[in-house]
């Protein structure tokens, strides 16, 4: 718990210096950018459903295979964009890692 304070403390401190230095405002923007997107890479494999998002993805089909034998029933119930967004990321070849990314 305490690395959300720490991470919320932060951009708090951040959100202040854009707020009362303008012209230090871009690099403050920059600083909380790096530190959400640094947070978020370092929170990889975390989770509980992680495994059940990366097994998702394993059962997804590609367009290719959709349009010949039609998109499964999966055997975990998502919501209709996320399994299109699945379907997005493995016909252009990604991996799940780059789902997660997007």
């Amino acid at each position: 718990m305490q690395i959300y304070i720490a991470i919320a403390v932060a951009l708090f401190i951040l959100a202040i210096v854009e707020a009362l230095r303008p012209k230090q405002a871009r690099p403050a923007g920059y600083a909380a950018l790096l530190l959400v997107t640094t947070f978020a890479a370092l929170r990889y494999e975390t989770g509980y459903d992680w495994f059940e998002y990366e097994t998702f993805f394993d059962q997804a089909v590609t367009f290719d295979a959709a349009l010949s034998d039609g998109i499964p029933e999966p055997d975990i119930p998502m919501e209709p964009l996320y399994v299109l967004l699945n379907m997005v990321v493995k016909s252009l070849g990604g991996n799940f890692l780059l789902l997660v990314a997007v």
